[in-house]
């Protein structure tokens, strides 16, 4: 029973908001397999119920404890497993619930994705493919922006050492044109994230781990490894920090993703670049 959005895990927990990132959950949102988990009121302690279902069984429904007599539903019951080894199966419902990603949102996802954590990898691609979208939509729109925002910064900057007013008017018209192409780059960045990643890394696992191989959560991992692309924004030397990064999140998200072996998940993910380096070195 993990949170959705960051992958913490949510048993025992008295209030029904993830303390790493706040998102909100319900027990109605997981099934749990038959008599796994118990159900406690987060006042008192007292239990309420061991299920023999495999989830609570509607959001509607609402159940008074016997200990204190507080009204108690999904949204407030406290979740407890009775062994070890259980995990919470999050509902093709819950997965399917899109929504439009906030700033704040976007720069902690980006955060996630540069720590290449394996749990964070692997709750994201349980969710829907616009989220990946989404997502990977928004960091090329902000990438593309804030490497604007600097070249108009430098130039501005050079206009005033050397007093060439031709440098200063170049400034505001390379705002404008990142923001033209920010809306370029913000639309094919989900495009290229399924051609240039997940399409050949999806290649390479279906000869290498067939079995393992879902092309949804191929893609989805490629979008969130998009996430430290957002250094490329910092003039000269971000572009060779972001594209070397964001390979290894992204070989990190296939080996967490489909769970093959790192070897495995490299060669997925590195096989084009390497070949596509090769090519244009010996040219």
């Amino acid at each position: 029973m993990h949170c959705v959005n960051c992958g913490y895990l949510l048993f025992n927990l008295t209030r029904p908001v993830c303390p790493e990132c706040g998102t909100s959950f319900s027990a109605a949102d997981y099934a749990f397999p038959p008599g796994s988990v118990e159900y406690l009121c987060p006042r008192c302690q007292t239990t309420v119920g061991t299920p023999d279902s495999a989830c609570w069984s509607a959001r509607e429904e609402r159940r008074l404890c016997p200990g204190c007599a507080g009204e108690l539903d999904a949204t407030t019951v406290m979740v407890r497993p009775t062994r070890a080894g259980v995990e919470g199966l999050l509902l093709d419902s819950v997965n399917a619930r899109a929504h439009a990603m906030s700033i704040g949102q976007w720069w902690w996802v980006c955060g996630k994705s540069m720590s290449t954590q394996l749990l964070f990898f692997r709750n994201r691609a349980r969710q829907s493919n616009k989220d990946a979208w989404w997502f990977a939509l928004l960091t090329g729109f902000v990438v593309t922006n804030l490497c604007g925002l600097f070249w108009g910064i430098g130039l501005l900057g050079l206009a005033a050492m050397r007093g060439d007013l031709g440098v200063l008017m170049m400034a505001p018209l390379s705002l404008l044109a990142a923001l033209m192409l920010s809306v370029v780059v913000g639309v094919g960045a989900p495009v290229l994230a399924g051609v240039l990643l997940a399409a050949p890394a999806h290649l390479a696992l279906m000869a290498l781990a067939p079995r393992r191989c879902s092309l949804n959560e191929t893609y989805r991992t490629a979008c969130y490894a998009l996430g430290p692309m957002v250094l490329s924004a910092v003039p000269v030397i971000g572009v060779f920090v972001a594209l070397p990064w964001t390979l290894i999140a992204f070989a990190r998200g296939l080996h967490a993703v489909h769970r093959v072996r790192i070897g495995v998940a490299v060669l997925a993910a590195l096989w084009l670049p390497v070949l596509c380096t090769g090519v244009y070195l010996v040219l």
